[in-house]
């Protein structure tokens, strides 16, 4: 999750994109809620590519 808000943050400041003045709390300019999600969608990636793994891994005989 660190990772997701650390590249948000990168974006954010270089001015790659911006957020509209609706979000009530804000980190550096972000918006709480869209940092926590960022950060959620990184670790579900993680998890998915951790779970094919297996899956592959137990279905041929190489190892990923």
């Amino acid at each position: 999750m660190l990772f997701g808000f650390y590249f948000d943050v990168f974006s954010f400041m270089n001015g790659y994109y911006s957020y509209p003045d609706i979000f009530p709390v804000t980190i550096f300019g972000l918006p709480l809620s869209m940092t926590i999600a960022e950060g959620f969608s990184v670790v579900i990636v993680i998890r998915a590519f951790e779970l094919g793994k297996g899956f592959l891994k137990g279905r041929y005989k190489f190892s990923i």
